[in-house]
């Protein structure tokens, strides 16, 4: 990063590339990531001589993002030090999107949508935030709960969804049919934690028997292809399917 660092302040070149999810905690040891398999590059650069202003589209109106509000308040940190020496620029970013910092285990009217917060176990930045889920209410009635990035989930979170319907459920199953992992595990789940977590579910009956269940967020990595994964879910008791790119719902 220096090196291209160098190259743009001295060179006047353009840089242009990426940096990957394993390279997170070289930048801040708070951020967590799975173990690097070797076989992708944690950054990857492009330098060039000139570069093409490219306009973003206009849509009349600004972009709402939502997110937790400890994520909301790291968000203000790394914009005021990215446009630190350029005031116009984060005044068009602030005319373009509008960011909302929500609380866990509230209700919130989106649009036509009504969502409810939940806080999962995916503890970011020393511990000091957790990852959000949703429970979304579609204009159907259908409830869907959109649960990625979480183990299993804190008890004051099991004690909000034994209160509630869940119609549709998309839910992390990162590690797949790796068995190094606890029963109960932090962060992702596995196959195993995945169908513990259906279990207690159902024993809540916050899912029925027509829930419609997705295993999503699969690491590529963790030994089992998607066939074989379907095949392992078809032999429990729950409506799972396993997520492709693509897939399309409707409730």
């Amino acid at each position: 990063m220096r090196r291209i660092e160098q190259a743009v302040e001295r060179q006047g070149l353009f840089a242009a590339g990426f940096l990957s999810y394993e390279a997170a905690s070289a930048f801040d040891s708070g951020l967590t990531v799975c173990e690097d398999s070797g076989c992708f590059p944690l950054m990857w650069f492009g330098l060039y001589r000139q570069s093409r202003p490219v306009d973003l589209p206009s849509y009349g109106k600004p972009l709402n993002v939502y997110m937790s509000l400890p994520a909301r308040q790291w968000l203000d940190t790394l914009l005021a030090v990215m446009y630190e020496k350029d005031l116009e620029e984060q005044q068009q970013f602030n005319e373009q999107f509008r960011m909302h910092g929500l609380q866990y285990f509230q209700r919130y009217q989106i649009g036509e949508l009504m969502i409810e917060t939940l806080k999962a176990e995916h503890l970011v930045r020393g511990g000091e935030e957790s990852a959000m889920n949703y429970l979304i209410h579609l204009p159907d009635g259908c409830h869907l709960l959109y649960a990625l990035d979480t183990g299993w989930f804190p008890d004051e979170t099991w004690t909000f969804l034994n209160q509630k319907r869940i119609d549709i459920l998309i839910l992390d199953c990162t590690f797949g049919a790796r068995t190094d992992r606890p029963a109960y595990p932090v962060g992702h789940l596995d196959m195993t934690s995945f169908v513990k977590m259906l279990e207690r579910m159902a024993d809540i009956r916050a899912i029925h028997e027509h829930t419609r269940i997705f295993a999503s967020h699969i690491n590529p990595h963790q030994g089992v292809l998607h066939d074989g994964m379907q095949e392992r879910f078809n032999e429990t008791r729950f409506n799972v399917t396993v997520a492709y790119d693509g897939l399309r719902l409707s409730s």
